[in-house]
């Protein structure tokens, strides 16, 4: 009720707004020292947002509070993790980006990075989250990923669902939480428009599933975007 009225005493203020234009309820201080890219609520947890960004870090602000964000992710314990992938140069620069995140539950989620894709918890503190990709193998970009479940829900059972990452080409890939040991084999299923040549200098920016869960879409940094059957010979959503 106090964000309403400051914000209509700051639409008063406002005696010629631009048409069109978008007035701020309220600013939030993320604590990032970069571009801000993906920021979403917390389910189970109202007023507290999750942040990540440019700077590498996974923050969690409040906004009924004056406190600063808590750090969950922090490049700082990630030297070791990525002095064998970048230039030493480019390490003491900038840290790996983060470039989206998604929760599984209410606690626990994964992160999109140049460092992979990483799971992360709300509980405990940058020091003990996971630094290594879940995706195994060699170091590898996730510029974006989508989760899917032929459930409702996956409080219950944060292992129980698919998840699509695409990373610095045309690809995406279908893995299984449950068959994650670093094997490429463990894929389920790929995904790459005909349009795209083996040799196609591009990357996948965003991904997203539909609400029927069938169709996947993925844009691309060359501004196409493409839709993809899940399963193409699936005969319900919940998968072959």
């Amino acid at each position: 009720e106090a964000t309403v009225k400051e914000w209509k005493g700051y639409q008063k203020h406002c005696k010629n707004p631009v048409p069109g234009s978008v007035l701020p309820l309220l600013s939030l201080p993320t604590g990032h020292r970069g571009n801000v890219f993906h920021i979403t609520p917390v389910a189970h947890h109202p007023g507290k947002v999750a942040s990540c960004g440019a700077d590498g870090y996974l923050r969690l602000a409040d906004l009924q509070s004056t406190s600063p964000a808590s750090i969950i992710v922090s490049p700082e314990y990630d030297a070791d993790e990525l002095s064998g992938v970048l230039p030493a140069g480019l390490l003491s620069l900038r840290p790996g980006m983060c470039f989206s995140h998604h929760f599984l539950n209410a606690n626990m989620g994964l992160l999109c990075s140049e460092r992979g894709l990483r799971k992360f918890d709300l509980r405990i503190g940058p020091r003990e989250q996971r630094s290594q990709s879940i995706l195994g193998g060699p170091y590898r970009t996730c510029k974006a990923c989508a989760i899917w479940s032929s459930s409702s829900t996956m409080d219950d059972d944060v292992e129980s669902a698919y998840i699509f990452a695409g990373g610095s080409s045309g690809d995406v890939a279908l893995y299984d939480l449950r068959m994650m040991d670093g094997s490429e084999s463990k894929v389920v299923q790929h995904y790459r428009p005909q349009g795209l040549g083996p040799n196609a200098s591009v990357s996948v920016s965003g991904l997203d599933v539909s609400r029927d869960k069938r169709e996947l879409l993925v844009s691309y940094e060359n501004d196409q975007i493409y839709s993809f059957p899940i399963f193409p010979n699936a005969k319900s959503a919940a998968g072959p």
